[in-house]
């Protein structure tokens, strides 16, 4: 069964001392940080969330390394998640043994 852990959060920054790549999220979404590792299988590189996200909100990370969207995956519809062929190969889930994911909720 997937863990879930939903934040809201009440004020958010535009623009932070830490770099462009730091997004916001408008007041009133919840963010939810999603364990996937359950879904992990060496013939797929589709991956879905329990629930729909925001487009662009996805922060994806394997063993912890962040993935880069549009790079090392892609998002699909509401829900979904496509990792690149880069990634389709059977080592890629033995040698994964963690999938999460942060999202803001639609």
């Amino acid at each position: 069964m997937a863990k879930l852990m939903i934040f809201r959060k009440k004020v958010v920054p535009t623009a932070t001392e830490f770099g462009e790549n730091v997004s916001a999220t408008p007041a009133g979404k919840s963010i939810i940080s999603e364990d996937l590792s359950s879904q992990l299988d060496a013939s797929k590189l589709i991956y879905q969330t329990s629930y729909s996200f925001e487009p662009g909100s996805t922060r994806v990370y394997l063993n912890g390394i962040y993935m880069t969207n549009g790079e090392d995956y892609s998002e699909i519809g509401d829900n979904k998640i496509e990792f690149n062929n880069d990634y389709n190969d059977s080592s890629f889930t033995f040698e994964v043994s963690m999938l999460s994911i942060i999202y803001a909720a639609k």
